[in-house]
């Protein structure tokens, strides 16, 4: 009994001596969320859509959320962010989704070292934050010279007013369209900051009695628009509101209103209607799951993670790898197909705007040539 007991305590002692010289199971690569917690529809619905593609779970990367974080506080951002950059096996970070937040995140993300996929922030500052930010969608310059064009293609709309939020989205498409005004030889009638606490009746009376513009730039969001466009109606306007990509969602808003005698357009980034197979196989499964439409920053969002997943595939999980895979789209790689439309950083490749009308609670395209 003896003789066996020291046979099997030996053959415990050497498996226990090869089991400690296996190596570790390697770190699952991570996908850092700089969202708040309700982008984790997204995350559900891109590891569903990779488990698919992949059939493997284990080759998926984790999509490491804040649970804490209810809405796009700075405060909570940054601290999120830095919390994210010590998650072992980090690879990339998406995120976060305004301009404000991703001004103050991005240059933590490029300190250390991590590729970060930006999907829906505009300001043209981020082209200073660092060459490891990847931005979605164009900046707010391209945008602001969009909006003008898109007044000016229309006979008639000469005189524009301008209004903003003051905050980095609102003033970056205010000096994106002063600018494009510029190169057409015109100036604004007014450039007037405001908040959704604004007396707007007051200010857009002015306006019309002493300067009677042709039409409205609204660098603002939904918030904003509402008011806008219901004292631009108590006034008895006619002057057409072009508004800017915040303020892209018309669910609701003639709800609030009542019919207008003007139009409102606001300008996309995606078009569900333009959408190929992989754009309605998303469309499906968010509606399914969120029992709503999905506007763009939706799935803008969801390519983000389907990008960032990809791209720690093709990296192998290194950062240096993941960025170098990212800037080869649409170059020794062809562009990556995404819900909302092709994805490619080289040679300076941009995603086209659009611009839409409102029509009752859905929208039509409108931008002419």
């Amino acid at each position: 009994m003896s003789s066996l007991r020291v046979r099997l305590t030996g053959a415990v002692v050497v498996a226990a001596i090869l089991a400690g010289c296996r190596p570790s199971p390697p770190v699952r690569p991570v996908v850092g969320v700089a969202y708040p917690v309700w982008s984790s529809l997204y995350a559900e619905l891109a590891e569903s859509a990779l488990v698919r593609e992949w059939g493997d779970t284990m080759l998926v990367p984790r999509f490491v959320l804040d649970s804490a974080q209810p809405d796009d506080r700075l405060e909570r951002a940054v601290q999120w962010t830095q919390e994210l950059l010590g998650v072992p096996g980090i690879s990339v970070v998406v995120g976060p989704s305004t301009s404000r937040t991703a001004l103050a995140v991005a240059p933590i993300v490029n300190g250390a070292g991590i590729p970060q996929i930006i999907p829906t922030a505009t300001t043209r500052l981020l082209h200073q934050a660092g060459p490891w930010t990847f931005r979605l969608v164009p900046d707010d310059s391209t945008e602001g010279s969009f909006l003008v064009r898109q007044v000016f293609a229309r006979p008639g709309l000469r005189r524009v007013l301008v209004l903003y939020t003051n905050d980095e989205y609102g003033q970056g498409i205010r000096l994106g369209v002063r600018e494009a005004l510029a190169r057409v030889g015109a100036v604004p009638t007014a450039e007037l900051p405001v908040s959704q606490d604004s007396d707007f009746e007051l200010l857009l009376r002015n306006e019309f009695r002493v300067r009677r513009p042709d039409a409205v730039i609204a660098a603002v969001r939904n918030v904003e628009l509402i008011p806008v466009v219901l004292s631009l109606k108590h006034l008895g306007s006619r002057a057409p509101v072009f508004a800017g990509d915040g303020a892209f969602w018309p669910l609701g808003l003639y709800d609030r209103v009542g019919t207008v005698p003007f139009e409102i357009h606001a300008v996309a980034f995606w078009l569900p209607s333009e959408s190929d197979s992989i754009g309605r196989d998303f469309i499906a499964r968010f509606e399914r799951r969120a029992a709503r439409t999905a506007r763009p920053e939706d799935a803008l969002a969801y390519d983000a993670l389907m990008l960032a997943a990809h791209a720690v595939r093709g990296g192998g999980g290194d950062p240096a790898s993941v960025r170098r895979w990212l800037l080869s789209l649409g170059g020794s790689r062809p562009p990556y197909a995404g819900a909302a439309g092709p994805i490619a950083f080289a040679g300076g490749s941009t995603r086209p705007l659009r611009l839409a009308r409102f029509a009752g609670d859905s929208f039509v395209r409108s931008d002419l040539p």
